[in-house]
């Protein structure tokens, strides 16, 4: 790419962020909601936090933020990256749409967090509570996907790095990548049920084969990459790899020894 349309694409970029600004601003002051931090990190986000880091990534498209703990890695990892946070943040027992209705219920214990989830828009002000020291550097864009990708599309966005957490079935793989060619992409979700056979990997796999990518997978996180990772990257990935095994080799050894144990003793 040489460095005109380098610098149109940044002008573009900067264009259509300042336009979501103000098409989907925070609210004046702070909602009357407390942060209440809740991270569905199932592993492996390091991954995207070291690309954040080294590949100096400066926008990110995050699709299903939920409430937030994903975007606040995100911008922990790097100073100067803006997130755009596409997510409807649906209310409790509206019809037409996913019900968090049993998130809630699943967390009924937690008596302050369900009483804050079922106020008006208790998803979504929670959301903007969460990231509200971080509101110069986060869009909140409550819209629903993939309608949404056409239209920042259409107002000139590049995003650097785009984070699938929301289709569980990988519909808007291909759409990214027709809107968005020269994003890196990932997602969440690789361990997500497996009793439907983990969903997300198949149509990854082929979305991979189509275009003659590399998939990299660290538990629940996934990257796609054009090349080969750096052999830094890939240490790192098999290192981290190595101790989680040695540590469940560990605790197998241990638990048929105390087995063992409770044997003789008998």
């Amino acid at each position: 790419m040489n460095a005109n349309k380098i610098a149109r694409q940044i002008a573009s970029n900067e264009a259509c962020l300042n336009a979501l600004r103000s098409t989907y601003p925070w609210p004046q002051s702070k909602p009357d909601f407390e942060p209440m931090q809740w991270s569905l990190d199932g592993g492996g986000r390091w991954m995207i936090r070291d690309i954040i880091r080294t590949r100096k990534i400066q926008t990110i498209l995050e699709i299903g933020v939920f409430l937030g703990g994903s975007v606040e890695t995100w911008l922990e990892s790097s100073r100067r990256c803006t997130v755009l946070a596409v997510d409807t943040w649906p209310e409790c027992n509206q019809p037409g749409q996913w019900d968090p209705s049993s998130f809630v219920e699943e967390n009924s214990d937690n008596i302050a967090l369900a009483r804050q989830m079922r106020r008006e828009s208790g998803f979504y002000n929670t959301f903007l509570a969460n990231l509200w020291p971080h509101r110069e550097r986060v869009i909140p864009i409550r819209r629903s996907s993939p309608e949404v990708l056409y239209e920042m599309a259409e107002m000139g966005l590049h995003p650097d790095l785009i984070y699938l957490d929301s289709d569980k079935v990988g519909t808007e793989l291909e759409i990214c990548h027709e809107l968005f060619p020269g994003a890196i992409m990932s997602g969440d979700d690789w361990e997500f049920d497996p009793g439907a056979g983990y969903p997300i990997r198949a149509p990854v796999h082929r979305f991979c084969e189509k275009h003659a990518l590399n998939v990299y997978v660290e538990n629940a996180s996934w990257v796609i990459a054009k090349s080969p990772l750096t052999f830094s990257y890939r240490y790192r990935l098999a290192k981290r790899r190595f101790y989680k095994q040695r540590r469940k080799l560990k605790a197998q050894a241990i638990l048929a020894w105390d087995r063992l144990a409770r044997r003789d003793a008998a």
